[in-house]
């Protein structure tokens, strides 16, 4: 809160729940009683059943997100912010189809990967592409 306060952030506009990991929506209820969000990205139900998402998903973010608007996200979809072309590139286990302009090929960064038991943690998690002009993070 002290980070938002110091860049004068008054409200979330899009907050993404990349999935239902505890370290992912643990502190959501929290935040939400002291800021304004204004909507809540997921992909959808859970289906990696735990005992804390799937209360929290029955009891603690259903009247979070009434007071917002909720979108259940898939690939493809955009998320509406001035400047900002922001993709959806993955989603509830699946993921665009064709390359987004610019991409599909092999990330050099990624050189050293090598696939293993914890690359793929949560294959339903949200999966999102930023670009600000020509700067494109990827996330």
């Amino acid at each position: 809160m002290a980070a938002l306060k110091d860049a004068g952030v008054m409200q979330i506009d899009h907050l993404i729940i990349t999935h239902w990991h505890g370290d992912h929506f643990g502190g959501l209820a929290e935040l939400a009683a002291r800021i304004p969000i204004k909507q809540f990205i997921d992909h959808g139900p859970n289906v990696q059943p735990g005992a804390a998402a799937d209360e929290f998903l029955q009891k603690t973010y259903p009247p979070l997100y009434a007071k917002a608007t909720h979108t259940v996200v898939k690939p493809g979809d955009k998320i509406p912010a001035a400047g900002l072309d922001w993709r959806i590139v993955a989603s509830a286990g699946q993921v665009l189809k064709t390359p987004l302009p610019g991409a599909g090929k092999p990330n050099p960064y990624c050189s050293q990967f090598k696939p293993g038991e914890n690359n793929a943690e949560d294959p339903q998690s949200v999966g999102a592409s930023l670009r600000l002009g020509s700067f494109a993070p990827f996330i």
